[in-house]
Order: C-alpha cells, then sequence, then structure tokens
C-alpha cells in the first residue's frame, strides 16, 4: 500500500500555518523582506491563517528544510512542514466553532517563485516575532549565536550550497570560534 507522501509528485507551494496570534503573524510575514508576498492567504478558522507561496525549482528535501525555517522565523505550527498537508477549502464553513466559520481567501498576487526569493537567514538573526514556546527562547528573548547560526546554515544548504564551505564560511565569521 502507497504512503499518502509518496503520491505527492512534486512541489508547487510552500506554507505556513499560523495557529496562535494569528493576526500579528500574519501581518510580520506581509512586511518582511525575508519572504515574499503569499499567493494566497486562507483563513480557515478565526484570527487563524494558512499563507500559500505558488514555487518552482524546490524539491521534497528543499521544501521541508524552507518550511521549518519559515515555521521557525514567523511563529507557524513547526509540525506543519509534510509535503502532502491537507488544507480546507475556501467557500466551506469549518464547523469547529459556533457559528461555524466560512472558510475565506484571498489571492493578493498572482507569482511563482523560486528557492532564491525566500531570504530566511534575513529573519534568522532578528526574528519577526517570539517563536513558540518558552524552551526555545533566551532569558532575554533574543536568538543565540547557535540558533541564528543553524538557521542561516539550513537556508544555505537549501540553496545548494556546500556543507564544508558553509563550515569554513561560518567559522571565519564568528568572533567566538577558536583560532
Amino acid at each position: 500500500m502507497m504512503q499518502v507522501k509518496e503520491c505527492v509528485a512534486s512541489v508547487q507551494h510552500l506554507y505556513i500555518d499560523i495557529d496562535e496570534d494569528g493576526n500579528a503573524r500574519l501581518a510580520a510575514l506581509r512586511a518582511s523582506d525575508a519572504v515574499p508576498a503569499p499567493t494566497a492567504t486562507i483563513s480557515p478558522s478565526p484570527c487563524k491563517y494558512q499563507a500559500l507561496w505558488q514555487v518552482a525549482g524546490f524539491d521534497f528535501e528543499s521544501q521541508k528544510q524552507t518550511l521549518k525555517l519559515i515555521a521557525h522565523a514567523f511563529g507557524g505550527d513547526p509540525a506543519c512542514t509534510d509535503r502532502n498537508r491537507v488544507l480546507r477549502v475556501p467557500g466551506f464553513y469549518n464547523r469547529k466553532y459556533s457559528p461555524a466559520h466560512r472558510v475565506a481567501v484571498e489571492y493578493p498576487v498572482d507569482a511563482t517563485y523560486g528557492p532564491t526569493d525566500f531570504q530566511l537567514y534575513k529573519a534568522a538573526g532578528s526574528s519577526v516575532l517570539p517563536l513558540r514556546g518558552d524552551a526555545r527562547k533566551s532569558s532575554s528573548g533574543k536568538h543565540s549565536h547557535s540558533e541564528t547560526d543553524w538557521a542561516w546554515v539550513c537556508a544555505q544548504l537549501t540553496h545548494g550550497r556546500d556543507a564544508a564551505k558553509l563550515t569554513h564560511e561560518l567559522a571565519t565569521q564568528r568572533s567566538d570560534t577558536l583560532s
């Protein structure tokens, strides 16, 4: 029996699932220069959103890494980074609420984006919003050097950069590394 994930033939979209502080997080995402304007924004529940980007040039691994970086940078659900995500259908009603919430969609732009359009290393050093959960924040509320470096490295690997060259580049940029 074939798994649903194996039925997905190619990457055509990236997305973020925003369940907490939806209005503020969506506004921050829209104002950021780390990601392009979403091609669609779905409102599946009151003050909850799913932003989608139509894309080309992503393989499954780069999609997964980019989805994780987007969720990390903008406070999205980190569990929603799989290629076979099912979204609510616009125009139908989400009956988990009383009264039922009509699923709405906006199409602000008609564009197709590639991997270079997602500059998530820009959001890594100065995250737009706090991460979900206190365990991921330092006591000062800022990201540690390691967290910032990890997000930058993941973004670079997603764009096909060589891991050995990245290690050397990172070591030369950091003032706290041993010589």
